[in-house]
């Protein structure tokens, strides 16, 4: 069992290890842009959520909030953003270029879905 992201050949060959997540934190949830060059994703650390982004080569591992309550990213269409769940606080946006979160919906309770952007 593992706690981290590979990224590889369709066939499963070439594998790179993209993070490198160590017990008691793990790799939960990830999401790839369109062209899969990017990598956004969330580690977990008991009961504490933050999202990295990465690119496909292992380069450029960032963390992008840091409040332990982030949850389930995924990309905006033309990946130049990203939106994101923060528990009893609501649905986010950041743009990639400026790091800046937007607060889009404010919701204080549980969310039992994924997000998806259209």
């Amino acid at each position: 069992q593992t706690n981290n992201i590979f990224y590889g050949d369709a066939d499963g060959q070439n594998l790179l290890k993209l993070t490198d997540t160590k017990p008691p934190k793990k790799v939960n949830y990830f999401k790839a842009d369109n062209d899969g060059k990017r990598i956004v994703y969330t580690v977990l650390k008991d009961t504490n959520s933050d999202i990295y982004l990465i690119n496909n080569n292992a380069s450029n591992n960032l963390q992008l909030t840091d409040n332990g309550i982030s949850s389930q990213p995924i990309f905006s269409p033309d990946t130049k953003e990203i939106a994101y769940w923060q528990k009893n606080q609501g649905i986010f946006s950041m743009n990639l270029a400026t790091l800046k979160p937007l607060k889009l919906v404010n919701l204080t309770s549980e969310i039992n879905y994924l997000l998806l952007w259209r």
